[in-house]
């Protein structure tokens, strides 16, 4: 109903995702005290029982979905059916109320293969049970949720939620004094729609913990705009700062004077609020977390000691699959989309619908399967790759699928570089093909046989057979080049195991020292290709957006580009997250270029990074490598000034901050500081001078023509300031520094 229902919505924006559960029976809200009637809401893809077997769940699956992870959340289940491990993926597991029933919880824990708990407090704990892959995600907020509108806060005070039946009653006797003593209130237990309208028209929400967990109400007042007045749990403080994005208190007598002070001091109440809700929305949404998860995942790939995914494809109508495991090969930027050897049009129409694509076309050899897809897509072609004119103009499509048919064609090569044609030049051709090398298949040939089947590797119609290395040499020859080239399904290595000497034993041979990467060879079921043009710059989009400051735009840009500079693109990733507040994620993309090229910018852009993050010991190393490779790097000398003035070095900050800010105007998050620290050292006219030249290349930042009316009144130049200050008030009727200073100046000058 809740947090289930955010992360659902959270990882519909960016992976293909079925849904399992039961819809939780009237009698079971009413006792958790919810309001009825019930509202309409979305039931499962897979509706199944509470005590639903994994054998089940696994049959119930959409033909054509092979998941690669299972993520259970904690919602009501007290148990793990034991055959979990017949899902042939990575089990993971959200586990939100460890506080309660800690050793139930445990005991399910230890049934996956990664955990994530909301409460940091028990993360040691679980790691010391030997629960390796353990991490803390706290709880969020939904962006959709809370999107309410600007609402009158009406009520002095409210609290939503009710008290579990394990816990004695001194938070419910807490929460009805609070409400007791401030009649504008709203208590109770209600919908999350209506909790974030009630949140919305709140002044202040009061938050109880039940036992020392950052629960769900933390995320969803500040979100809704409230101030939150809560107690203090373990990791609150890592998340938000006391006094300045919310208030603590300690004890009773403390909450209710705390609630008197803030409910008559509106400027201060709003002031905590606003930052807490801005604090919040940039890095407490459930959309982050999965972003988050998913990072995590992927970073364990190669520690997790779980055989690789391996579905057995299922009987399906071979025209109507939708080969869902594509989906993430194909760009997010994709507007116009080719598949080639169609079907029934079923996937390109799936990615229209899913991505809101201008164009989906197909191109099909089967007339009765081709009837269906000319009905599903915008246009669809009747006949062979090999044979047709295509009749698109060059550069029409973004992305292009070959989803099992290169194998069927005479001369693939030949199709490419026709299909090569149509391609835009930062587009993908995204290609799934058998792979010979299989161990299976090369089992079959050493054994004598060379048997072709309905379908599979040794599908009677293939013409051609490829192992990875063939493969790549064939998209060579068309004259495009290979980008990412992995296994899209394996099998398990529990059933086709290498010793630990590296050997490889099968019935009739025998393949001493195989390399992890010839193992996966053996291994590998299909491949999965992206192909792009060669000598064309993919990151120019990237580049434009950032330049632009359309920071996620740039960031899905550079990593959606294939066949790039890794270290430049790593580059533009970790400025894109720099500037939406991501820090972490920014951090670890600078790590990732600099291990792929130390550049003298690299250094310098994460040497700011380390700046921002306070770590100034770290940042100065950086940037001082960074200036002797590259003295001219305006922007490392400028951070390196702020460390400089954090260090007490007014002197040496003036000059390094002065001079970034002459080089170029790419340095004015310093100005600021370069004037505090000027008009220490008396360097007034500089201040001036230098703030004259950002104002007159930034005319409509108020800021800064503040900065500058301040400075010219400093000089006594009285006249000057206040002329500043009405030709910006004139843009700018509402900025509160203009108005108070033109105020004070006013004031001064009669």
């Amino acid at each position: 109903l809740t947090t289930g229902r955010y992360l659902e919505r959270a990882l519909r924006k960016t992976h293909p995702l079925e849904t399992v559960g039961f819809r939780i029976p009237e009698e079971v809200l009413k006792m958790w005290e919810f309001p009825l009637p019930v509202p309409d809401y979305a039931a499962q893809n897979i509706p199944l029982d509470l005590k639903a077997t994994y054998t089940a769940m696994k049959a119930a699956l959409p033909e054509g979905f092979y998941p690669d992870y299972y993520l259970f959340i904690d919602s009501g289940p007290k148990e793990i059916a034991t055959d979990i491990d017949q899902l042939p993926c990575t089990k993971v597991a959200y586990l939100i109320d460890t506080h309660v029933t800690p050793d139930l919880r445990l005991a399910m824990a230890k049934h996956f293969d990664v955990v994530f708990l909301a409460q940091k407090a028990q993360v040691e704990l679980y790691r010391k049970q030997g629960l390796q892959h353990c991490y803390w995600l706290p709880l969020a907020c939904s962006l959709e949720l809370h999107d309410t509108g600007t609402l009158d806060r009406i009520y002095d005070v409210s609290y939503v939620g009710s008290f579990s039946v394990e816990e004695d009653n001194w938070r419910k006797e807490r929460i009805e004094r609070v409400m007791a003593k401030y009649p504008q209130h709203k208590a109770g237990r209600f919908w999350p729609e209506e909790m974030a309208r009630i949140y919305a028209q709140t002044k202040v929400v009061v938050n109880a913990a039940y036992d020392n967990d950052v629960n769900m109400r933390v995320f969803e007042a500040m979100a809704s705009g409230a101030m939150l007045l809560t107690d203090d749990v373990t990791g609150l403080l890592d998340l938000f700062e006391e006094g300045k994005h919310l208030v603590v208190y300690r004890n009773e007598e403390e909450l209710f004077a705390l609630l008197d002070h803030y409910l008559n001091d509106d400027a201060a109440r709003e002031a905590i609020a606003q930052a807490g809700q801005a604090e919040v929305l940039a890095h407490h949404t459930y959309d982050l977390r999965i972003a988050r998860m998913t990072e995590t995942l992927q970073e364990l790939e190669d520690q997790l000691e779980k055989p690789e995914v391996f579905w057995e494809i299922k009987e399906d109508s071979y025209y109507e699959h939708p080969r869902r495991e594509l989906l993430p090969y194909i760009p997010m930027q994709t507007r116009r989309i080719l598949d080639v050897g169609c079907g029934k049009g079923t996937l390109a129409s799936l990615v229209k619908e899913e991505r809101g694509l201008q164009e989906a076309a197909g191109i099909e050899i089967v007339e009765s399967a081709w009837k269906i897809a000319k009905q599903r897509l915008d246009s669809a072609l009747l006949g062979s790759i090999e044979e047709m004119e295509l009749p698109y103009a060059d550069n029409h499509f973004d992305c292009i699928l070959c989803a099992d048919v290169l194998e069927h064609l005479v001369e693939p090569e030949l199709a490419l570089k026709k299909l090569a044609r149509v391609l835009a030049p930062d587009g993908v051709i995204v290609i799934s093909i058998p792979n010979i090398q299989f161990f299976e298949a090369a089992e079959m040939l050493v054994s004598g046989g060379w048997t072709y089947m309905d379908q599979g590797i040794m599908d009677t119609t293939h013409l051609r057979f490829f192992t990875r290395p063939e493969l790549r040499r064939m998209i060579e020859r068309a004259g495009l080049e290979v980008g990412p080239l992995q296994p899209l399904s394996a099998m398990d290595e529990y059933r086709c195991p290498r010793e630990a000497n590296g050997d490889f034993k099968l019935t009739k041979l025998h393949i001493t020292n195989l390399s992890d990467e010839e193992y996966e060879n053996f291994r590998c079921y299909q491949w999965a290709a992206v192909v792009v043009k060669p000598g064309e710059d993919r990151l120019a989009r990237a580049r434009v957006a950032l330049d632009r400051k359309e920071n996620e735009a740039a960031y899905r840009f550079a990593a959606e580009a294939h066949g790039v500079n890794k270290a430049e693109q790593q580059g533009i990733m970790a400025k894109a997250m720099a500037r939406l507040g991501n820090l972490e994620e920014a951090e670890r993309c600078y790590q990732t270029a600099l291990k792929k090229q130390s550049t003298p910018t690299l250094q310098g852009d994460y040497g700011i990074l380390l700046v921002g993050m306070g770590r100034m010991d770290e940042a100065q190393t950086l940037l001082n490598q960074a200036l002797e490779a590259s003295p001219d790097l305006a922007r490392a000398r400028g951070a390196l000034g702020l460390i400089r003035l954090q260090q007490g070095q007014t002197e040496e900050a003036h000059t390094s901050m002065l001079e970034a800010l002459e080089a170029n105007f790419e340095s004015s998050g310093i100005l600021i500081p370069f004037i505090q620290n000027a008009l220490t050292l008396n360097q007034l006219d500089a201040a001036i001078a230098t703030t004259e030249r950002y104002c007159d290349f930034y005319p409509a930042n108020a800021d800064f023509a503040v900065a500058l009316a301040e400075l010219y009144s400093e000089a006594n130049r009285l006249e000057e300031a206040i002329d500043k200050l009405e030709q910006t008030q004139i843009f700018h009727p509402t900025h509160e520094g203009v108005q108070q200073l033109l105020s004070r100046l006013k004031g001064l000058d009669t």
